[in-house]
Order: structure tokens, then sequence, then C-alpha cells
């Protein structure tokens, strides 16, 4: 087999409406393409019924094909069985046997293999020692807590060695502290193990802090695979662009496109640039501006600037999260350092704002924003 050849190779997959249960709240999936890298993490962004859980069920053999093929290994894998693909499915829920203490949780894989016992007791020393249970061997999964339980179930999934590991949403259930630690926890056997690794979040700060390739999904089709910086920096599109996290959306018409720069004059008033990626001249617009590019002044910046007043601040620790409003009532959200006169600014107050072109995007409307 090729080393340079993807892991997981996805041609033209379909899934049926049909074919997606309820639980999966998906609508079927649409000719995705998608590759994998060897000892990647990929993963899956996407609104509520955009087609994840559904597409890792359809890797996992849970769900039938429409059509196309999945390639694991550069082998045909969607002809298979799940028990014969190689691939290992966590689910959202612990599905921990309660009558069985971590220790033979984690060994029940390596049982149904026909392990030898001795065999299944180094791996399963092994395994504690890499997810630092080793004391909790002797435990019933009630005596844990919710991370514990979570990396035992990581534990499972991943001691009997598979070729490919999905998560679905394996972040429910856990606070932003042990979210954090199992991240940290999946990342690092991801690379010891050079695995192959498939996750399926809902927010996107897990996805940009772990992620070695982000796949964007939205209503069932897959419009953007890249890396972190490159889907933030650069979306393809307006929904590929809020996938990745909070944004400001302003409405503007196209008056210039020139070199890929659009002049957009905004409907609160002022003539802003942007970077084109689907606007047209003369044609309406979004411009998108995330909340960390916006600078904040008392004082005006200029003519490529807007009037805002402060409605209200809060103090997040590393920054500051502003509510301002725009002289249209339109609300904008700046994060900036809780340093200087930033700390100091009180509702009420009137700002400048500005951003360089660079960090501006302007997006042809979609649907969901009705436009006059």
């Amino acid at each position: 087999m090729s080393p340079t050849a993807p892991l997981l190779d996805l041609r033209a997959v379909a899934v049926a409406p049909a074919a997606t249960s309820p639980a999966l709240h998906a609508t079927g999936l649409r000719a995705i393409d998608l590759a994998l890298p060897r000892a990647s993490l990929l993963c899956l962004l996407g609104p509520r019924g955009s087609g994840k859980s559904a597409l890792l069920a359809a890797l996992a053999g849970f769900l039938p094909l429409a059509g196309g093929e999945i390639r694991l290994d550069q082998r045909r894998i969607d002809t298979l069985p799940p028990g014969r693909r190689g691939v290992v499915l966590l689910g959202p829920e612990d599905e921990l046997f309660a009558t069985m203490d971590v220790a033979a949780n984690l060994a029940l894989p390596l049982r149904l293999l026909g392990l030898p016992r001795a065999v299944r007791q180094t791996r399963v020393a092994v395994m504690l020692a890499d997810l630092a249970l080793t004391g909790l061997a002797r435990r019933r999964p009630a005596q844990l807590d919710a991370l514990q339980r979570r990396l035992v179930s990581l534990g499972r999934a991943l001691i009997s060695g598979p070729a490919l590991l999905l998560l679905d949403q394996p972040l429910a259930g856990l606070g932003a502290a042990e979210a954090s630690r199992f991240l940290d926890v999946l990342r690092e056997q991801q690379r010891d193990r050079a695995l192959g690794v498939v996750i399926a979040l809902a927010e996107a700060q897990g996805a940009l802090r772990i992620a070695d390739q982000i796949a964007v999904l939205h209503e069932g089709r897959l419009i953007q695979q890249a890396p972190p910086v490159t889907l933030y920096e650069r979306p393809a599109s307006l929904p590929a662009a809020l996938a990745l996290g909070e944004a400001n959306l302003l409405l503007g018409t196209v008056e210039t496109i020139e070199d890929d720069l659009a002049e957009v004059r905004l409907d609160c008033g002022p003539l802003m640039s942007a970077q084109v990626v689907d606007a047209e001249p003369g044609g309406r617009c979004l411009v998108l501006v995330r909340p960390e590019r916006v600078a904040v002044a008392l004082a005006e910046m200029g003519g490529a600037s807007i009037r805002a007043v402060l409605r209200a601040s809060q103090h997040l620790g590393d920054h500051l999260r502003l509510c301002l409003a725009l002289e249209d009532g339109l609300e904008i959200i700046v994060r900036r350092p809780p340093v200087g006169m930033m700390a100091d600014l009180a509702p009420g107050a009137t700002v400048s704002l500005a951003w360089q072109s660079s960090h501006a995007r302007a997006f042809r409307p979609v649907p969901l924003w009705p436009l006059a």
C-alpha cells in the first residue's frame, strides 16, 4: 500500500434520508468526498442536522450507503459488516458495563477477540498507565467521575488497536475543564499511536485546538475541508465561516471590486473594504469580521471607521467581550485585551471601530438572512 495514500478515502458517499434514524437528527448525506491523511485527526463541524453523526455511523457500518464508496488503507470497507472494518465508534454515552470494574470493561474487546488472559492483563495495565487510571482498575463505573468514565470508554475503544477511531460528541456531559483534559489525552494518544481519528464536535473551539483538518458539513454536504487556520482565516462560504466560531455580519452593497478587494457601502453608512469570497459588483453582501479583529478607540480613526456606543462589557479573564450598538441599531461584538482604556470603558461610552481589509470577508447573502 502506498504510504502517501490517505488512510481514509470517501468517494461520492451518500446516505438516503430514510436510512437515518431520528436520533441522528440528519437529513441524509449527499456526495461526500473526503480524505483523511495517515496519522491525523479530523474534526467534523456543522449545526445540528448537518450530517455529522450520520457520516460517522456510515463509516462504522451502521448506516447503509445509497451511493459511493469508503476505502480504508485503500481497501473498500463499505461492503463489509461493522465488525470486519477495523473501525471503532465511540458514541456520546459512556456505554460501560455497570457490573464490571474498570479493568474488566477495558478487557472486554480483547476477550471478544479471544486473546489469552495474560495478554489481556498486560494490555489493560498498559492502557491504564497511558490514561493515568492505574489506581482505578477495581472501581465500578458508578464510582468514577464523568471524565474518568469518558477516559475508560476511550481506553476500551483504543485497546483493540483499531485502524480508525471515530468519536461522536465525546465531550457531552463534561464541564469545560474536563472537556479540555479529555481533548488533551485524545490528542496525545492519537499522536503516540499514529492513529487516524475522526471526531464530531458541536463547538469550534475544540476543533481549532486539536484538529489537523476540519471538515464542515451543511445540510448533508461537505462544504469545505482544510487545516484549521485556513478555514478560520479563509472560509470558502458563509456557512463554513460561521461554523468556525463567533462573527459579526454587516449588511452592505458592493460598489466596486478590484484585485479581489471589494469596496462595500455598509447599511450603517461607512464605505469599508473587504476581501471578496463570492460577492458581486452592485450586489448586496454580508461583510464578516471576527470579534478579535475589530480595533476600538475613543478618538476618530478616519473615514474607514464606524461610531458605536458601548452597551455592555464582560471581563472574561484573558479578554473583554464588548457589546456595542451601531447607529442603525445593529449589535457588534468585540474581543479585546483587558488592559488600558479598554478596562475603563463604561456602558454609554462612544467609541470608533475599525478593522484591516485583510481581516474582513464579503459574502453573497444566503437565505438565512432576508435582505431589504
